[in-house]
Formats: structure tokens, sequence, C-alpha cells
């Protein structure tokens, strides 16, 4: 099981990747900004639903659609 900071540590790991869009990772800069200030229940349901969003795009490159789906796995094995 992952805890929410192994969680944030992905999230700061993929915003450290420049093979990921400015789009993607300002995404992803949102969610960290909300791992404060929401409860973990509903900031892993947004999280689940904005790498959801992202993975609906066909044109993003096959490596960044692995990196995402790698996150939402992280998010299923999160403790609650």
């Amino acid at each position: 099981m992952t805890n929410k900071e192994e969680f944030i540590d992905f999230l700061n790991f993929l915003m450290e990747d420049e093979e990921i869009s400015k789009k993607i990772r300002a995404k992803i800069n949102d969610l960290i900004s909300l791992s404060d200030k929401e409860d973990l229940g509903i900031f892993l349901d947004k999280s689940t639903n904005i790498f959801e969003d992202i993975l609906e795009n066909p044109d993003i490159p096959m490596y960044t659609r692995t990196q995402l789906w790698e996150g939402l796995s992280l998010i299923e094995s999160v403790q609650l």
C-alpha cells in the first residue's frame, strides 16, 4: 500500500520530467497545491479525474501515458 506522501513524491517526479508537456505539468502542479487543502479522499478523487481527462487526449506521447497510468495505480493503492 502507498501513502499520500509517496503519491505527492510521484507528482513531483512528473513535474521535473521535461518529457511531459507544460500543460500536463500545470495540471499536476494544481494537484500538488490541492494536496494540502483537500481531504485525502477528495484529493484522490480529483487526481483520478484529472489523470483520466489527460489520458483521453490521443495525442499525448506513450511515455507520458505510461507515467499517468502508473499514477492511477498509485492512487488506487493509497491508504485512506
